[in-house]
């Protein structure tokens, strides 16, 4: 198989594992919501998974992305000017998440009645609806990303 072939097949490889990536993250944070709903605190290794996937899709997409300008220098290059879109919204979709996710509370006020503040790290409302949204968006840019390479 000459180089070309090999380039394809990395970028394609490393498209998948990006996905399935980006579906364990849609998958195990509703999980770890449950846990922490539960009055039970989300077990480490859970959480760690979960962080350790949002870091694993961009790194698996970048290094997808270096394959797919190494084909865009050997050949022509994707069928739709529209995939490097897709793969910018994909390497952005799970760290944008997370980032929103952790932010302030929506409704920012002084009450001295209003719950503690979610310590660091914690699994929130907010934090995993944020987390299935980009996972989600991530999970739709890949599979767009099939249909114009």
């Amino acid at each position: 198989m000459d180089l070309v072939g090999l380039a394809d097949q990395a970028h394609r490889a490393l498209t998948v594992l990006a996905a399935v990536a980006a579906a364990g993250v849609l998958g195990l944070s509703p999980l770890g919501l449950l846990v922490a709903r539960s009055n039970r605190p989300v077990p480490p290794p859970l959480r760690a998974a979960i962080d350790w996937l949002i870091v694993l899709v961009p790194l698996l997409v970048a290094a997808a992305a270096a394959f797919g300008l190494l084909l865009f220098v050997a050949t022509a290059g994707p069928r739709d000017g529209l995939h490097a879109v897709y793969g910018a919204v994909a390497l952005v979709g799970l760290p944008l998440a997370r980032i929103l996710g952790a932010g302030p509370p929506l409704d920012i006020d002084d009450d001295a009645g209003r719950a503690p503040a979610p310590a660091a790290g914690e699994l929130t409302g907010r934090l995993v609806t944020w987390l299935v949204l980009g996972a989600i968006v991530t999970l739709g840019a890949l599979l767009r990303l099939a249909g114009t390479g």
